[in-house]
């Protein structure tokens, strides 16, 4: 009987580590919600925050009035096997909307981007990045 508890238990370890959590982001959602598809986040920082590897965070459609830079550092990072996904959600499009953003420059160079991504192993699909200050999304580090 141990053995097959360890079993069971071994199993659906590997199947967290394999599959990962998903989450869901909705214009209309909550970061009080679970982010589960019937109750959806309503920040993509407040998701990528919480992304672990293997998971998948889906955009709903709609638009999304983001006036701040979305940071994905390396304390979010992904691994080769394993990278955290941010998508579309099936056929839905999503906008995010920077419009709203405050140039901040320095020099006469914007320091606001739509992403900044220093972390490594994402892989971003199927979502339109809308009137950031400058770059839409900006690589960094290595």
């Amino acid at each position: 009987m141990k053995q097959k508890l360890r079993s069971c238990f071994l199993l659906l370890l590997i199947s967290k580590i394999a599959f990962g959590t998903t989450y869901f982001i909705a214009p209309e959602g909550s970061d009080a919600n679970v982010g589960t598809i019937g109750s959806p986040f309503a920040n993509i920082q407040f998701a990528v925050n919480k992304a672990l590897p293997s998971d998948v965070i889906y955009l709903r459609g709609g638009t999304y009035k983001t006036t701040t830079q979305i940071n994905i550092t390396p304390a979010n990072s992904g691994t080769s096997t394993a990278p955290i996904r941010l998508w579309a959600y099936n056929n839905e499009k999503p906008l995010l909307d920077f419009s709203g953003q405050s140039l901040v420059s320095v020099g006469g160079a914007s320091l606001l981007r739509g992403f900044v991504i220093t972390g490594d192993y994402w892989h971003l699909k199927g979502f339109e990045i809308y009137a950031t200050a400058d770059n839409g999304i900006k690589l960094e580090g290595n």
